[in-house]
């Protein structure tokens, strides 16, 4: 039988919290997640500059506002999602 939504959280949360419990000292923990970070840092990278013409100083900048733009985005539809399901009738146009 496949799991809610909510089961895979819980199961997820209780992974995470196994992996994490043998890691005493915090730079671990930083060290494990860096080809994570590193990889998410190296693909805004490639949307901001798929050709490789940019300087790396304005290839930065144009990921991180990629990034940033991203990140407003998901806010914003989270926000309009939950005002959708608290029933109102004002409805925000993206």
């Amino acid at each position: 039988m496949p799991l809610s939504p909510a089961e895979r959280s819980l199961r997820a949360k209780v992974a995470a919290y196994a992996r994490w419990a043998d890691t005493p000292d915090p730079d671990d923990r930083r060290k494990a997640t860096e080809p994570g970070r590193r990889a998410a840092i190296d693909q805004w990278m490639h949307k901001a500059d798929p050709d490789g013409v940019l300087s790396p100083e304005a290839r930065r900048n144009r990921a991180e506002a990629l990034r940033r733009q991203h990140m407003a985005l998901i806010a914003f539809k989270s926000s309009t999602s939950r005002r959708a399901k608290k029933g109102s009738t004002t409805k925000a146009v993206a």
